[in-house]
């Protein structure tokens, strides 16, 4: 019995959908938090406090090839790598313009395994005729995760008054307003003040962390 190998694809939100040639070999997933780095003066260490969540990252080498030593060239209408490399950036990387943005990409290996977008395309040419025209090109491409902001807030579920949050005060942010965001109570300011020590807490200073302790029962 014979099995088909299942071709990684990558599908743009317009356009048409891309089947690599080779599947990659591996491809690394990139998970990033960032602590504040504010410690006192004085002091020899701080507790962390939780800032952000950076996106996912995809990071993978994709191949182009038309050497036709795997035999996949020759079911190809284009056989000029340059073309491909051209029409794989123009449809994955580059400004749409209904979009007004580059369009969002959906990775599917069997499953989906990401969907996001290409933050940076790296174009290696590894192969030339005699001519010095490539037949070959590894493209080494990084892909960023996007969640849309329904999807994003409700998988935080930052509201919930019995965790440790962190925020980064904002032009205009209001100690009141914020302990009625993150407690659903905005008399548990003095709550946030006393685990700051703040002493003027009307007047926050934008760029500063403060601290939204769980609220004990």
């Amino acid at each position: 019995m014979s099995y088909k190998l299942e071709k990684m694809k990558i599908k743009p939100e317009k356009g048409s959908e891309f089947k690599v040639l080779f599947n990659p070999e591996s491809y690394s997933m990139t998970y990033e938090n960032t602590f504040s780095p504010l410690q006192g003066v004085g002091a020899s260490g701080k507790e962390q406090t939780y800032s952000r969540s950076a996106p996912a990252t995809l990071d993978m080498t994709l191949i182009f090839d038309t050497t036709g030593a795997s035999g996949v060239a020759k079911s190809l209408k284009d056989k000029k790598v340059q073309d491909q490399v051209d029409k794989f950036l123009k449809a994955t990387t580059q400004l749409n313009g209904s979009l007004h943005r580059p369009p969002k990409v959906t990775v599917n290996w069997g499953s989906k395994i990401f969907e996001g977008f290409i933050e940076s395309v790296t174009v290696n040419y590894t192969l030339f005729d005699r001519e010095g025209k490539p037949i070959r090109a590894e493209l080494e491409t990084s892909f960023t995760a996007h969640i849309d902001d329904g999807d994003r807030e409700s998988a935080d579920d930052l509201k919930s008054a019995d965790l440790t949050h962190g925020r980064v005060v904002a032009a205009g942010d209001n100690l009141t307003l914020l302990a009625k965001e993150i407690y659903d109570d905005p008399a548990c300011y003095i709550h946030v003040a006393k685990a700051n020590k703040l002493v003027h807490f009307r007047k926050l200073e934008p760029g500063s962390e403060l601290c939204f302790p769980p609220m004990e029962d």
